[in-house]
């Protein structure tokens, strides 16, 4: 997901309620985590049913990261 051609994984985890995803990555020779904000306007609760059908693909943010020094700024959506 981030260009670097090293397979990340991405791990949904989806009850009645909410919907939530980590991604895990391969850095400094162990596996680590990073949890992903989740934003489901129309309050999908068939996930299965749109990978299944091949329903993916990855978007550029709308909104860059704005850096200054060590400090990153990063618009929630």
């Amino acid at each position: 997901m981030n260009k670097d051609n090293i397979p990340e994984m991405v791990v949904i985890t989806e009850d009645n309620n909410s919907t939530s995803a980590d991604l895990w990555f391969f850095e400094e020779e162990k596996w680590q985590s990073k949890y992903i904000s989740t934003s489901n306007p129309s309050d999908n609760h068939f996930l299965k049913t749109l990978i299944e059908e091949s329903e993916l693909k990855v978007t550029q943010p709308k909104w860059q990261d704005l850096n200054i020094g060590d400090l990153k700024f990063r618009v929630s959506l």
